[in-house]
């Protein structure tokens, strides 16, 4: 039932988070800077716009060009190890295969570990929690029990936020196992 545990088969534990509120809430970058917004001027000419996919009215932010650009990304994942290598970070926690790509540079540069998040084929035991998202009002992540433990420090890749649910039930998953979330790292934020 939403909104308590529920057990399936005892390999399989489900939480149902739901966003509760839509309220927009202007959000603080603490890492606006000059040279964030360099980067991110050339970032943006290398995020194509591919209109009506998954489903009509969705505009998918397509960034197979920067992965293609070596010198750019280097220059976004040195910039963001810049920022986060303080925090003490015991893994990066990565959702499907975007997210898994950067966390790969990251953490090779900041020698930690990662922990991937996905939507299907992950291994029992596993927490599960579903949620609305922007086009699919009941997606799902799924993440390995024992892969986080109490007190471990976290940083979320999202390479995109658009809605903000996924890091957020990303987080809760998180927490729900004991890790700590100590960052965010997204490439873009659609308004």
């Amino acid at each position: 039932k939403r909104g308590r545990k529920s057990f399936i088969k005892s390999a399989y534990e489900i939480i149902w988070i739901r966003k509760t509120s839509k309220a927009k809430v202007p959000l603080k970058d603490s890492f606006l800077t000059v040279k964030t917004i360099k980067i991110a001027q050339r970032v943006k000419p290398l995020i194509r716009n591919v209109p009506n996919f998954p489903i009509n009215g969705i505009i998918f932010r397509d960034t197979s060009l920067l992965l293609q650009n070596p010198k750019i990304f280097s220059e976004v994942i040195d910039y963001t190890v810049n920022i986060y290598k303080n925090l003490d970070i015991d893994y990066i926690v990565a959702k499907d295969m975007q997210g898994v790509l950067w966390a790969g540079a990251l953490a090779k540069q900041l020698g930690i570990g990662i922990i991937p998040m996905f939507r299907k084929d992950v291994v029992p035991p596993i927490l599960i929690t579903s949620y609305s998202h922007e086009y699919n009002p009941e997606r799902v992540l799924n993440l390995q029990k024992n892969t986080i433990k109490k007190g471990d420090r976290l940083l979320i890749i999202d390479y995109m936020i658009a809605t903000g649910a996924t890091v957020l039930n990303m987080g809760k998953l998180i927490e729900h196992l004991g890790g700590k979330v100590v960052g965010v790292f997204s490439l873009m934020e659609l308004e």
